[in-house]
């Protein structure tokens, strides 16, 4: 356990990439200024679904218009200088890939889902938040390759902070295709 870290050293930096609808999303409103968990939906935000439909399922076409490819229904969002989607960084980004509904009561419906890699990491590995071990939540609605891009600033953030030659990265489902991209 910790012990045998403390007698090796700490560990190489960890990033973990969780996969599709694997992080937490928010809404942020600029008139506002208020953030809103949007994605996983908690009951009382039921209102948030159409914001979070239209961003998932539309397609930009020729025009500059989103478009659902399915039905051809058009979508018009809320212009983009209303709220911006954003994942909260929280806990070296552990926070939103940790349990996907922090805030619900019971425990059975906050959702873990990298919860139980991250305590075995902590508690058996040595890993410390912010020092070895961090999270790399994205918004998975947006393509591979503008995903991997922010993967490799998140990377060099990592180096820098930690003054690390290298990271070692965990990922999942879609987080694997982000980290070959």
């Amino acid at each position: 356990g910790a012990a045998v870290a403390a007698a090796v050293g700490p560990p190489r930096p960890l990033i973990l990439v969780p996969g599709l609808m694997g992080s937490i999303l928010q809404k942020h409103t600029f008139a506002t200024d208020r953030t809103q968990q949007i994605f996983p939906l908690l009951v009382e935000q039921t209102s948030h679904i159409p914001d979070l439909y239209c961003a998932c399922r539309m397609y930009e076409d020729d025009s500059g218009s989103l478009t659902d490819e399915d039905d051809d229904h058009l979508c018009h969002p809320p212009a983009p200088e209303e709220y911006e989607v954003v994942v909260p960084m929280d806990n070296y980004g552990l926070y939103a890939i940790d349990l996907l509904m922090p805030n619900e009561l019971l425990e059975s419906n906050r959702k873990p889902y990298f919860h139980d890699m991250i305590a075995m990491l902590e508690e058996e590995h040595g890993y410390v938040p912010g020092e070895t071990l961090f999270g790399f939540p994205y918004d998975w609605r947006q393509p591979t390759s503008h995903v991997a891009e922010l993967l490799q600033d998140r990377v060099d953030e990592v180096l820098q902070a930690t003054g690390a030659e290298q990271v070692d990265i965990v990922s999942h489902s879609l987080g694997c295709l982000v980290t070959q991209a």
